[in-house]
Order: structure tokens, then C-alpha cells, then sequence
């Protein structure tokens, strides 16, 4: 989405992970208080992209098991994957933060409820974002595959045992 021609049409945009890319509904509406006096944060357009739980597990497991990652320790996770298998990555990382359910981090406000206008879910990307173009009233906008990441391991690798368990952290993001 970052890479498309729809930034043209945000209000705000983050494009950078270091300066907020993937923040919280509620830190959005903190760090850019100053803006909602005058438009105020429900005159927004807010959306943003789900992915399947399980496969955004995952991702993870496989962005920390590039080359590059060799890092011991930074925010209590393990940085570096690639010694370990994904079963050890799940048991090791499943209860930090940076694998809270991605409804809870990125889409819930304050009042517990999910705060945005429209949700895409990545595996029918094509559909849904066509929906939020739709209701902006934009024209074709292409976009374009920015993130291929290394594929390690795949949702057919993973054990019944540890899918089960995923379902059940991330029901809320199934639902």
C-alpha cells in the first residue's frame, strides 16, 4: 500500500517501521491528538490489512530466520530463528508482545472494540481493498508486491498441535 499511488490520498501516512508504521489504533489517535481538534479522528477513513494468523506467525518466524538476524537478545524475543525450529520459535516467543493478537496491537481502541472502518483480510487483499477504494472513490490504483520474504517454513510444516494452538490464541482474529 506504502508504494502505491494511494499515499497521494492519506491524510496521514507512516512509512517508516522506526517512526510508527505499525502502530496501534490508540497510539494513531495519541500521536496525532493535536490533529483531532479540528477533524476530528472519527471524520477518518481508518482500514488496515489481517493477516491469517497463523501465516503472520509464521512470517515471523521466517524474518528472524534470515541471515542478517544474527542478534542475541532485543525486546526479550530471540532475534535470530535460524538455529531453531518453528515449533521452538512458537514455545520460546508465544507469550511476548511482539505476538499479541494482531487485533489487540493494531485495531482495538480504548473501548475495547475494533476502531477502524474497514478490515482487509491479505488473503482476499485484491477484493477487499477494492471495497476501500470503492468508498474513498479512487480510481485504479496498482499495488505492487513491495515485501517477498524468505519462505522457511509454511503452514504445512507446522505440527496440528501448535496450528490448534495459534487458532486459540488468535481467535479473536479469526473471528
Amino acid at each position: 500500500i506504502e508504494a502505491s499511488k494511494l499515499v497521494k490520498y492519506a491524510d496521514i501516512r507512516v512509512t517508516s517501521a522506526y517512526s510508527g508504521k505499525h502502530m496501534s489504533l490508540d497510539s494513531a489517535y495519541e500521536r496525532f491528538r493535536f490533529l483531532y481538534k479540528e477533524f476530528p479522528f472519527e471524520s477518518f477513513f481508518k482500514f488496515s490489512v489481517i493477516r491469517d494468523p497463523l501465516d503472520w506467525v509464521i512470517s515471523w518466524y521466517n524474518f528472524r530466520s534470515r541471515p542478517g538476524e544474527r542478534k542475541d537478545r532485543k525486546y526479550g524475543q530471540k532475534f535470530y530463528a535460524g538455529d531453531i525450529s518453528f515449533e521452538e520459535f512458537w514455545e520460546q516467543n508465544k507469550e511476548l508482545p511482539f505476538l499479541n493478537p494482531q487485533s489487540n496491537r493494531f485495531f482495538v481502541g480504548e473501548n475495547g472494540e475494533i476502531g477502524l472502518n474497514y478490515l482487509i483480510k491479505q488473503s482476499n487483499f485484491q477484493a477487499d481493498f477494492a471495497e476501500v477504494k470503492d468508498v474513498l472513490d479512487l480510481g485504479f490504483i496498482r499495488i505492487p508486491k513491495k515485501n517477498r520474504s524468505l519462505s522457511r517454513v509454511s503452514a504445512d510444516d507446522v505440527s496440528t498441535a501448535v496450528k490448534r494452538e495459534i487458532a486459540e490464541k488468535y481467535a479473536r482474529d479469526y473471528e
